[in-house]
């Protein structure tokens, strides 16, 4: 059995730099992991199955499985336990970690020993934020994800704070304006469509939070939390940056 934990994330920053030909957008972003976490566990199956502890619709990662696979020739099976603590569509990008830790634990469990490098290419296939997720260390991304320049960044206490209400990404890019600018080009486009978003974020910005969007999800988070006073009608964690 094989345990690992698939990491959060936050973006200090994220400008839209333009539309793609392959359709997706060119970004530059500074990531940064925090220590919030899913738990995966990779067992030895006799069939391929995937138990959640919240009912995700057409889990990706049962596509990772299958092109792991086939293009490996594996003939073994899994049961993966995934225990979501990320919460769903928030922009910290819980489905990338899950699908890039997925890749890594079935590389340890089928002894596959394949590289972060070649983890890397396989993730790409799959999504925009998942090679960030196979090295999980501070970096500014470009293009859809694929470049990544790692960084230093010095560890921080963060306060994470969600609203509970599901973002669709596809939705918030095509909302998306090229007059949108800000720390992240897409917030203007997610209050537009969440009205209910920028009530929350007006909440928190009345107790002195200085609060930045992470992603195209919900997510808000802040540095500047040492005298947050909580309401528990939202989600808050405090919690940590990861070098």
């Amino acid at each position: 059995m094989i345990k690992l934990k698939a990491y959060a994330k936050i973006n200090i920053y994220l400008k839209v730099l333009g539309k793609r030909n392959d359709g997706y957008h060119n970004l530059e972003s500074l990531m940064v992991p925090i220590d919030l976490y899913d738990e995966l566990e990779f067992i030895d199956n006799d069939k391929d199955i995937i138990e959640s502890n919240i009912d995700i619709e057409n889990n990706i990662m049962y596509k990772a499985i299958k092109y792991m696979k086939e293009t490996y020739k594996i003939n073994r099976c899994v049961k993966i336990k995934l225990n979501k603590n990320i919460p769903l569509s928030s922009g910290l990008g819980g489905g990338s970690s899950d699908l890039s830790t997925t890749l890594k634990g079935l590389n340890l469990l089928w002894n596959l020993n394949l590289s972060d490098e070649e983890l890397g290419e396989i993730s790409l296939l799959f999504g925009s934020d998942t090679l960030f997720f196979i090295y999980n260390k501070p970096a500014i991304i470009r293009g859809r994800g694929e470049v990544l320049e790692f960084i230093d960044f010095k560890e921080k206490d963060v306060l994470i704070l969600n609203p509970k209400i599901k973002v669709s990404t596809k939705d918030v890019f095509n909302e998306y304006r090229q007059s949108d600018n800000g720390n992240n080009d897409l917030e203007m486009a997610l209050l537009r469509l969440y009205p209910n978003i920028k009530e929350f974020k007006k909440y928190y910005e009345n107790q002195g939070l200085e609060l930045n969007l992470s992603g195209s999800g919900s997510t808000y988070f802040s540095f500047n939390n040492d005298d947050f006073v909580s309401n528990n009608d939202y989600l808050e964690i405090k919690t940590n940056t990861i070098n």
